[in-house]
């Protein structure tokens, strides 16, 4: 064990000269000596004491970030279960009507009113749109007529085969409920588009897209055969800012649909 004498400074090894100084030949007992280790030791307290400080305002710092951060996702968790719940309590209050194909459904905006009819239910045969093995394309055919409640001067340019739907920020969604307790969406314009090999132009011109919009229109599913049941269709307000607050104002059901081959 190195040492260090006190009386001349000479640094020598306690253990080979038995605790005397080889210099000046001073005694030493252990329990009087500075080894280099306890020297090292009160440096570190030094530092410690030096930056302790430092070291606590840091940690309180990472603290208060790790509580806001937990805060905000608990906060956030929180308002988005209320919205689902709120969501879920109106669409249980809310009773799809009943409706049959061929009758009238009728939707109000500031600007217009809308009268829409499902017109028609049919089974594709799998010529215009492939399907696997044990599936088939329901396709549903609509109708909607508008009138305007401003005059002429006021209305937005619209092609001749569409509607202002968009305009007047509702959406009109078609759900197929099958037999096995599934709720199936419509099939995607771009889906459509791939399978037919449409351009965009195509698909307009025909009315064809994935909810209610054209003047004349159809949409597509597909389902395993003999499984569909009902057509269920919500019609949605949003606000103008906001488009994904959806806002569900109706609720109709064509129940034990009847399907055309």
């Amino acid at each position: 064990m190195k040492v260090k004498c006190k009386n001349c400074g000479k640094k020598f090894d306690y253990d080979v000269y038995t605790g005397l100084c080889p210099k000046c030949h001073t005694y030493y007992r252990v329990d009087a000596v500075s080894p280099e280790k306890s020297t090292k030791n009160q440096e570190r307290r030094r530092e410690k004491r030096k930056h302790g400080p430092l070291y606590r305002l840091i940690t309180i710092c990472l603290l208060l970030i790790i509580l806001i951060s937990a805060t905000t996702i608990i906060g956030f968790t929180m308002y988005t279960n209320q919205k689902g719940k709120e969501l879920l309590r109106l669409e249980k209050l809310m009773t799809p009507k009943a409706l049959n194909i061929g009758e009238i459904f009728s939707y109000e905006t500031e600007n217009h009113h809308y009268e829409i009819m499902v017109t028609k239910v049919q089974r594709e045969d799998g010529a215009f749109l492939e399907t696997p093995g044990g599936y088939e394309s329901i396709k549903v055919s609509y109708e909607i007529k508008e009138s305007s409640k401003d005059s002429d001067e006021n209305q937005e340019e619209t092609p001749s085969y569409e509607t202002n739907i968009v305009s007047d920020y509702f959406k009109i969604e078609p759900y197929l409920m099958t037999k096995t307790g599934s709720y199936v969406k419509s099939l995607g314009s771009y889906a459509i588009r791939e399978n037919l090999g449409y351009d965009y132009e195509q698909m307009e011109e025909e009315g064809i897209g994935s909810d209610f919009f054209y003047r004349e229109g159809c949409f597509y599913f597909t389902v395993k055969e003999g499984d569909a049941q009902s057509l269920l269709i919500q019609a949605y307000k949003y606000e103008e800012e906001y488009s994904a607050d959806n806002i569900l104002e109706q609720t109709y059901e064509i129940d034990s649909l009847e399907v055309e081959s």
